[in-house]
């Protein structure tokens, strides 16, 4: 296997004991792979300190946000400062399989022009396992066209089409316009045919007002992304997402 960087990058915002658990499982699990990891996390203004003391230490960068500065602006701020050569965007609540960095790369080095690994975490959105090039996996269809969840990817994806439009509210659907990116500009994205992740934690129905934030930014997301499909199909050179510049935290 040649030799990569792997960026980790993560948000975190309360639920301390849940995160610390996943990160802590996830990053042993990745350690497999036998390749240089550096871990990236922004906290979106969490008022229990626990989990920001925590991370203080555990970080090659460490973002700390007095306010919820949305998934999309957290993540592209951690993904200016990396160095890594393929880039893992992980849940905090989403536990990884054994291997998972190892197996991602495996796929990674194979697929030819490869979009988004992910690992199927029971949301029911798995496309079958199909073959391309002579490799086997739950490759995206017409229909499931997405890879939700955690992601693997290369930073030279990324650095082709930029990684989040900043235009949306603070949750949601910016992962469905990436991938409607990365799917226009003919990259395969796919699941891991066989290695399942887990999310544990499952807010939906909860009457909590995060959880309301969350219900309501995902709704004037969907509206917007509307509007940027049509802006997609004027032409490729659409599908660019012009990376920000470096922002201080808020």
């Amino acid at each position: 296997m040649q030799t990569v960087k792997a960026s980790i990058l993560m948000l975190t915002i309360d639920r301390y004991e849940l995160t610390k658990k996943v990160f802590e499982k996830n990053l042993e699990r990745a350690k497999s792979a036998g390749v240089e990891i550096e871990v990236m996390v922004a906290d979106n203004g969490s008022q229990d300190r626990r989990i920001v003391e925590y991370f203080a230490t555990r970080t090659a960068y460490h973002r700390v946000n007095s306010k919820n500065e949305g998934i999309n602006k957290a993540f592209n701020q951690l993904f200016l400062r990396s160095t890594g050569d393929v880039i893992c965007i992980l849940g905090n609540d989403i536990e990884m399989p054994e291997n998972w960095l190892k197996e991602a790369l495996w796929y990674l080095d194979r697929v030819q022009q490869p979009g988004i690994c992910g690992f199927d975490w029971g949301h029911g959105q798995i496309p079958p396992v199909s073959s391309v090039g002579g490799v086997s996996a739950g490759f995206l269809t017409p229909v499931l066209n997405r890879v939700f969840g955690s992601w693997i990817l290369h930073r030279s994806l990324i650095d082709l089409l930029g990684l989040f439009h900043e235009g949306y509210g603070p949750y949601g659907i910016e992962d469905s316009d990436f991938n409607e990116r990365v799917n226009r500009a003919g990259y395969k994205s796919f699941y891991h045919p066989k290695l399942k992740s887990q999310h544990l934690g499952w807010d939906v129905g909860d009457k909590s007002a995060y959880r309301a934030m969350k219900d309501e930014s995902l709704q004037a997301n969907a509206n917007m992304f509307g509007h940027r499909l049509r802006h997609f199909d004027q032409g490729p050179e659409y599908l660019v997402e012009k990376l920000p510049p470096l922002r201080e935290p808020l």
